[in-house]
């Protein structure tokens, strides 16, 4: 049943936010799983980071973080160059056309 509705819900959510908000809400009800197991045996383990799928999901949340963060700085970077250059020829302008008069 879990997997149908975890199949559904990629399906509908077809924007990497919703992606990323069922890869986060997956690990984490793998490692609630793993807390309650170890809780009811008196052990300390958490087994489910072994589990290929848990940290391919943890890997790739990653990465999108990291590149979803390069990207708005880079993107930040060049507004601001752009809105310098912008300016200092504006007021280049503005100096020569003065000048002139």
């Amino acid at each position: 049943m879990a997997r149908e509705l975890e199949k559904k819900v990629w399906q509908e959510c077809a924007g990497l936010p919703g992606r990323l908000f069922v890869l986060l809400a997956s690990a984490a009800a793998q490692v609630d799983k793993e807390q309650r197991e170890s809780a009811q045996t008196g052990k300390r383990t958490f087994r489910s980071w072994g589990n290929k799928k848990v940290n391919s999901n943890i890997y790739i949340v990653v990465v999108v973080v990291v590149v979803v963060v390069v990207v708005v700085v880079v993107v930040v970077v060049v507004v601001v160059v752009v809105v310098v250059v912008v300016v200092v020829v504006a007021a280049g302008v503005i100096v020569v056309v003065s000048s002139k008069q």
